[in-house]
């Protein structure tokens, strides 16, 4: 808790710990092999280049760990989610499969996130192989882990567009680095 550095974080069972989730709130267990995802602007999603709606995540099925969407930290943004029913009750809840939380944003006990995070289920149960997950799960998989550590891009020095006329001074219109043409 608390640390500065970016956190991806791979099962439900520890979601709390980092204050992505509120108190564990019927952790458990899914299996299947379709997510749907519900966010299409996030850039995590933007980046795998997934559309909305049911995608294939495993195959074959394996299981996840997740938690109540319900119980998410107030500045999470799920991205992914599967729908368990429960049969007695006639009810459907949600769960988590995929979150960001931004730096900064609400973290379940009411703290800013101090970097940002990702809540990422992947499968268990003896089922860790890379086979088990599809492209479109390695794709989410890999755009979370760029929007986790974004390239560093240089500041620009020096911009030279060359159009002034001949024989005149060339001016750098970034930096103080006018030259003769």
């Amino acid at each position: 808790i608390g640390t500065s550095t970016a956190v991806m974080h791979n099962e439900a069972y520890g979601w709390d710990n980092w204050l992505l989730m509120g108190e564990r709130d019927n952790i458990s267990w899914h299996t299947g092999i379709n997510v749907n995802v519900v966010n299409d602007t996030h850039e995590i999603v933007v980046n795998a280049g997934v559309s909305l709606g049911e995608i294939a995540f495993f195959d074959p099925q394996s299981d996840w760990t997740s938690e109540k969407v319900s119980n998410l930290a107030p500045g999470g943004e799920i991205l992914a989610s599967i729908s368990v029913e429960d049969a007695a009750a006639g009810t459907a809840e949600d769960y988590a499969i995929i979150y960001a939380i931004e730096e900064g944003a609400e973290l379940a006990n009411g703290t800013p996130a101090p970097a940002r995070a990702v809540g990422f289920s992947l499968p268990g149960q003896g089922l860790m192989a890379p086979e088990v997950m599809t492209d479109d799960a390695w794709a989410l998989y890999d755009a979370a882990i760029g929007w986790l550590n974004p390239p560093q891009i240089p500041p620009m020095v020096a911009h030279w567009p060359l159009d002034e006329g001949s024989g005149t001074v060339a001016h750098d219109v970034v930096g103080g680095n006018d030259g003769t043409l």
